[in-house]
């Protein structure tokens, strides 16, 4: 089920299940301290499947975290 009420979205423990996978997936070929830090954008990109009911939500999320990201390394290495 799903009984937390979470800025408007209904989730469960999978949600919390699903982004430590996401976390420790990041972290298969290459183990570093701060891939655990990825849970918690794991949790948002949850949180925005539930809310918007599309998973194209987190996925775009993703891609422009990945985009921002890649440029603060070129730009402030």
């Amino acid at each position: 089920g799903k009984p937390w009420n979470i800025l408007g979205a209904r989730l469960g423990p999978a949600w919390i299940l699903t982004s430590l996978i996401f976390a420790f997936s990041h972290s298969l070929m290459t183990l570093q301290w701060w891939h655990f830090a990825i849970f918690f954008p794991g949790l948002a990109f949850g949180w925005l499947r539930e809310k918007t009911g599309y998973l194209s939500a987190g996925i775009l999320f993703h891609a422009l975290s990945n985009t921002y990201a890649q440029w603060i390394f070129l730009n402030y290495q």
